[in-house]
């Protein structure tokens, strides 16, 4: 299929929690570290990974590329 010349990095995760979550004075739960790894793992460190590695070849192939990243939690928001 020849070099690569293009990337779009459009994944992107999110976890239902917040910071600490507290009802009547008194914290209930919060969003865990292995929940905030994943969305940090997913969101930055895969689009990190997949431009370096994309940039990586268009470079060596010598004919440019254009990457592009979207990030949108709009559709569903958080409360």
């Amino acid at each position: 299929m020849g070099p690569v010349q293009g990337l779009v990095n459009n994944a992107g995760i999110t976890r239902d929690g917040l910071l600490i979550k507290a009802r009547d004075g008194k914290v209930e739960k919060g969003l865990s570290l292995s929940q905030w790894q994943q969305v940090i793992d997913v969101n930055l460190t895969g689009v990190f990974l997949c431009g370096q590695a994309a940039a990586l070849q268009m470079v060596e192939a010598g004919q440019g590329g254009v990457i592009v990243n979207i990030s949108s939690i709009s559709r569903a928001g958080n409360m």
